[in-house]
């Protein structure tokens, strides 16, 4: 059986091996982890919200920041979902934001001296990359994102 290359345009869905194609697998648990994660954002800010007061301006910025990574991840949890043709670019841009995001934390709690959120920085920066290399390398993702099939896709998941 010959290897599954990349997509260059002139795969159609006959000729597609159908493990490979749609929202199933790997795909939809990050799916899933998405919506968890929105899950888990709103939770934090309603947290925020009935324990403290926002007088202060980092709780603010906290809110703020928090409010909008889980709208990205709504957006590009909800768009991998739907099969919408820009959603494989935002999920990427979300988890190149998430990395970042988290080595950012990672430096910063290592130069405080926070050993234990170092490793739980380097930890999240980790599963970020690979859920990036996925995005990027997987057949699946590829099949079902490309241009000419993400239309054809898109109908079926409505």
């Amino acid at each position: 059986m010959p290897k599954a290359g990349p997509i260059v345009g002139t795969l159609n869905r006959d000729t597609m091996r159908p493990e490979l194609y749609g929202v199933q697998g790997w795909l939809a648990f990050l799916c899933v982890l998405l919506f968890l994660g929105v899950f888990l954002g709103v939770v934090r800010i309603a947290g925020v919200l009935m324990s403290e007061s926002v007088d202060s301006v980092d709780t603010a910025i906290d809110l703020a920041f928090d409010t909008a990574y889980a709208g990205f991840a709504a957006y590009a949890g909800l768009g991998l979902v739907r099969v919408w043709r820009n959603a494989l670019r935002v999920a990427k841009a979300y988890f190149f934001v998430n990395f970042a995001s988290n080595l950012l934390d990672c430096v910063s709690l290592f130069i405080d001296g926070n050993s234990t959120g170092t490793k739980l920085g380097i930890s999240s920066s980790i599963l970020a990359g690979a859920w990036l290399a996925y995005l990027y390398l997987s057949d699946r993702v590829q099949n079902t994102y490309s241009r000419p099939n993400a239309e054809a896709i898109s109908n079926e998941f409505r």
